[in-house]
């Protein structure tokens, strides 16, 4: 069983990778913009899209944070923690997870589930 103080640190995770991946998702979008827009427009997506790649570099400098906390934590916590980290962390694909952990794929699958619906309920 994942401590608390584990799944919240987890949910922290979670949340940030999401909020990277939409932000990084936006700079995209404003560089679309800015290289389809007339000249004039151009300098004011530029001040846009160095915000929004400040934006990025703080999200990242904090996904790289959870990294690092979550991998201090593999050793104290079980099985079920070490299936989250490999997947979400270290980005094994479901069937590698599966195979290294001698789990079938829909274990790991419900494993990954049951992490995620208990962050949520502590998080509200």
């Amino acid at each position: 069983m994942i401590k608390e103080s584990s799944l919240k640190k987890i949910a922290e995770y979670l949340n940030d990778t999401k909020a990277l991946s939409g932000a990084k998702d936006r700079l995209a979008l404003y560089i679309r913009m800015r290289d389809n827009c007339m000249t004039t427009k151009k300098r004011s997506y530029k001040v846009i899209i160095d915000n929004q790649i400040e934006i990025v570099d703080n999200l990242q400098l904090q996904v790289n944070r959870d990294k690092h906390d979550l991998s201090r934590l593999v050793d104290q916590e079980g099985d079920q923690f070490y299936v989250f980290y490999l997947h979400y962390v270290k980005r094994r694909t479901l069937k590698e997870v599966a195979e290294l952990m001698h789990y079938s794929r829909v274990g790991v699958c419900k494993i990954l589930q049951r992490i995620k619906r208990k962050c949520i309920l502590i998080n509200g």
